[in-house]
């Protein structure tokens, strides 16, 4: 059984939202995950995408950018320079490391950026 909480909304300019729930399953706090759940102006769903393994913070920041129209690529690079300056001031657990490393874009990236 899967049950949805409504964590945020974000709204777009000229209609549209993108709402963020965390989604429980089985009452089993080790499966649960984010989501977001994208409407266009007439409240038509568009479109959902799932985040296992990621934060509240960083699915709140994927759909604070689609509300702010914030071109994906551009995005990701930032987030992705944000998350790796957390990591090398150590702000992060080994094990919260090892979830983000689970990301296959982010891994290469970070490898090829810091050469390890």
């Amino acid at each position: 059984m899967q049950n949805r909480k409504l964590m945020s909304e974000f709204y777009r300019d000229g209609g549209g939202v993108a709402k963020v729930y965390q989604v429980v399953n089985n009452l089993d706090d080790r499966n649960n995950f984010y989501s977001i759940t994208y409407k266009d102006a007439s409240g038509t769903r568009t479109g959902t995408e799932d985040f296992p393994y990621k934060s509240l913070q960083y699915v709140n920041d994927v759909a604070e950018d689609w509300a702010l129209q914030v071109p994906v690529e551009s995005s990701k690079l930032n987030k992705y320079q944000l998350l790796a300056e957390c990591i090398r001031s150590d702000q992060l657990s080994a094990e919260q490391v090892q979830s983000e490393m689970t990301d296959p874009d982010f891994k290469n990236w970070y490898k090829n950026k810091y050469n390890v």
